[in-house]
């Protein structure tokens, strides 16, 4: 008899179990939330050599002028092939790697135009961006972040 109550418990168990399992099986598990703050005086640009993808670096910049308001990115239509235009936000202050970083993708222009396409010459546009990528990562070898 004691051993028919046993199982009668253990059975109990595994059902209650197996109900509880089958109802939060439909269930997302819980995700940590994450918050990143670049530590004061870092660079995207550089952050991105330091993590080897420095053939994104440029780009990693220029989305992060959008994300902090400085610049707006605008497609231009009505073309063929639809354009990109940089918007530098009124009132906004760049440093002066964030300035070369636009002068660096869109071509030298004068500190009062608002607005700037990329430039459309590439191999032109490639030569400004490796010497900025190469200027940033001797910088980055000479304070002994970065092995030569």
């Amino acid at each position: 008899m004691a051993a028919a109550t046993t199982l009668l418990i253990i059975a109990g168990v595994l059902l209650s179990c197996a109900i509880v399992a089958r109802a939060n099986a439909g269930r997302l598990p819980r995700s940590l939330v994450v918050q990143f703050s670049p530590l004061a005086g870092a660079s995207v640009i550089e952050d991105a050599i330091l993590a080897g993808r420095d053939r994104r670096a440029l780009a990693a910049g220029l989305v992060d002028l959008a994300v902090r308001r400085r610049v707006r990115l605008l497609t231009e239509s009505g073309t063929a092939r639809a354009g990109i235009a940089v918007q530098l936000i009124a009132g906004a202050v760049l440093t002066d790697e964030e300035r070369r970083l636009l002068d660096t993708i869109c071509g030298e222009a004068t500190p009062s135009r608002l607005s700037r396409r990329l430039s459309r010459d590439r191999r032109r546009t490639a030569r400004r961006a490796r010497r900025l990528v190469d200027a940033r990562s001797l910088a980055l070898t000479t304070e002994g972040l970065l092995s030569g």
